[in-house]
């Protein structure tokens, strides 16, 4: 990268979906601080798509098994503060985005365990039903 010096980068995949449309919000040191960060149902479909491409080393495990965790969790507290639509809605936008992204989504779901993951389809079913998408265009 010339503009850097020089520098050598390496592309980041997705990273389009990721920050479109970021949030502002405040970082929780002294006074605070604002910061930009992407949308939190943006961040929890990512990771899903990128717990897919992890490596099967060791390495690539754990960092798996970090992108399922943030992944859960965030669909867990988005379903709780009735925000299921904001996810199905990055959802449904991945899931369009053709044959790779739909089978990178279902490789994610699938690092979840069983009873795990039909309580996150379940979030992701109802969003749907809200945004008035059919669940029967999604086979995951």
């Amino acid at each position: 990268m010339p503009a850097l010096g020089g520098a050598s980068a390496q592309p980041l995949r997705f990273l389009d979906f990721l920050i479109y449309e970021p949030i502002r919000t405040v970082m929780l040191h002294k006074n605070g601080v604002v910061v930009t960060v992407p949308a939190p149902e943006r961040f929890a479909v990512h990771k899903l798509i990128v717990a897919s491409r992890r490596r099967a080393d060791d390495n690539g495990f754990l960092k798996r098994t970090k992108d399922v965790k943030q992944a859960e969790l965030l669909v867990e507290v988005l379903g709780s503060v009735r925000r299921q639509a904001d996810l199905a809605i990055a959802f449904s936008e991945a899931w369009k985005r053709g044959p790779s992204w739909r089978d990178a989504i279902k490789i994610g779901f699938s690092y979840f365990p069983s009873a795990k993951a039909a309580e996150l389809r379940a979030v992701v079913v109802e969003g749907l039903r809200d945004i008035g998408e059919r669940f029967a265009e999604y086979d995951f």
